[in-house]
């Protein structure tokens, strides 16, 4: 895609020779970045007149930009209306007073008072600025110039969305489990003890809302059911901003987060009905399972590998009945659910009648920014998939599926970033907690675990592509082969 190169005009000071000096270096290095720049020490011939060759030079159309560089002299000349300066500020100021939204005009500042104020003219003292003082801070302020002029800002504006529909229901009440996270992220670690209870109330009051966002089990329940998972938006955001915070505050993370999962998925399964329909538990279910892959996107992002780990690895003691009369030892995979209800769901709602998972679809557009992207989410749940082979999740329970199958694989990258870097032994060495191992060969072996069953690929019906394995991304040969 081609790109139209700026023009720049550069005003400044003819202050001294070091000072013109840094500006031509400036102007240099501007051109060697494509854009054009208009210099007098390079435009201004002999004999020419300096009065129309500032005039034309700022109100040339072809000009996308006029930088001011802005030293002392420069400002004094520029309120005082002297010399050259005070020529482009009679030129330019007009300008400037007469649209509050000019935006063609730049300052740059090259000096400071005895204050540390940046010298401007008193006519941009409103205006924004871009500092190119000598120092730290110059390369990434030469790259915001950079920026500005060729317009490709270093964040840009999402596109605009829709308006979430739960906004137009009434709003379950967030605050107290905000406040809880609050004093959470208060707490000054002296006493360990604290964070049980810190957990506890945030478990308890977490549930809580949870039951009551869940949908009635009624003629209504199939648009109730989306309408409820959208709604609860808030609540899972809430969940994860907690997942953040006792990183940094408990050092006994897996425990908190494991308990956690176990605590909520039995309570969603435990009613006080005679009887209830399967269908009823898929909300809670769809938010549990969407928190674990989430959980792992975020103990990712932050290299926590020891406490994914741990969760992989953990016995959870789950109900298996909706009355709750009993638990059974389970694996993580156990958080895994197909949501058949919800997935049946697919030919009601347009666009997605041919979709391989409606589960999957949702939770890859609930993204938050900038940990959970689309991609993030997506390859934590490919992730899990793989451990589940490679770390060889055991279970008492011989009906229990033993593969966490990755329901956003085709969303995934083919290839994971944390893998394809096992060709460095020093990598390894930094996820050798992910796979509970010490040592180069003991990794090695546990990737090699990861593979297709000789009876069936990991993969939907009918899809092109199967869910990718670690060595997919790296061969066992190539690991650790470089320092």
């Amino acid at each position: 895609m081609s790109t139209i190169n700026p023009k720049v005009f550069i005003s400044y000071s003819h202050t001294n020779e070091q000072h013109v000096k840094k500006v031509i270096e400036l102007a240099e290095r501007l051109i060697y970045n494509g854009v054009k720049v208009i210099l007098d020490q390079w435009d201004l011939k002999p004999g020419e007149d300096l009065h129309k060759f500032m005039e034309k030079s700022v109100n040339d159309s072809s000009v996308t930009k006029v930088l001011m560089i802005c030293d002392k002299t420069y400002v004094e000349k520029a309120n005082d209306r002297k010399g050259g300066v005070g020529i482009e500020t009679t030129i330019i100021s007009p300008e400037v007073y007469r649209n509050a939204e000019e935006t063609k005009f730049i300052p740059i500042i090259f000096e400071k008072d005895e204050n540390n104020n940046p010298y401007s003219p008193s006519y941009l003292k409103s205006r924004t600025y871009i500092e190119l003082l000598d120092g730290e801070e110059f390369e990434k302020n030469y790259e915001k110039l950079l920026r500005d002029l060729y317009n490709k800002p270093a964040h840009s504006k999402p596109p605009l969305g829709k308006m979430p529909e739960y906004l137009n229901e009434e709003t379950v009440n967030f605050g107290l489990l905000r406040a809880k996270i609050s004093e959470i992220k208060a707490f000054d670690g002296k006493n360990q003890r604290k964070v049980e209870f810190f957990h506890k109330d945030f478990t308890e009051i977490f549930i809580g809302l949870l039951l009551e966002l869940t949908p009635a089990f009624d003629d209504n329940f199939s648009s109730n059911l989306l309408k409820q998972i959208e709604k609860a938006l808030p609540l899972r955001n809430l969940f994860l901003e907690y997942v953040e915070t006792i990183i940094k505050k408990a050092p006994e993370v897996d425990d908190i987060l494991g308990d956690f999962f176990e605590q909520t998925y039995n309570r969603v399964y435990l009613r006080s009905k005679g009887s209830c329909s399967e269908p009823e538990f898929e909300f809670g279910l769809f938010l549990i399972w969407e928190m674990f892959i989430c959980t792992t996107a975020i103990l990712l992002y932050y290299e926590v590998y020891e406490c994914i780990y741990k969760l992989v690895t953990r016995t959870y003691f789950l109900n298996h009945s909706p009355l709750g009369e009993s638990t059974q030892p389970r694996t993580f995979v156990g958080f895994y659910k197909g949501f058949r209800y919800l997935e049946g769901l697919k030919g009601e709602i347009k666009g997605k009648e041919r979709s391989f998972t409606l589960a999957g679809d949702m939770l890859t557009e609930r993204v938050k920014i900038p940990i959970l992207t689309k991609q993030s989410i997506a390859n934590a749940d490919v992730i899990l998939y793989q451990l589940s082979e490679a770390l060889e999740v055991k279970s008492v329970n011989p009906h229990e599926e033993l593969i966490w199958f990755p329901k956003l694989y085709l969303s995934s990258n083919h290839t994971q970033p944390i893998w394809v870097k096992m060709v460095s032994a020093r990598h390894c060495e930094i996820i050798f907690p992910l796979f509970g191992v010490s040592t180069v060969g003991e990794l090695k072996r546990a990737v090699s675990k990861n593979k297709y069953s000789e009876k069936r690929e990991v993969r939907y019906n009918h899809a092109y592509h199967s869910a990718p394995l670690i060595s997919s991304s790296i061969r066992i040969e190539d690991i650790a082969t470089l320092p």
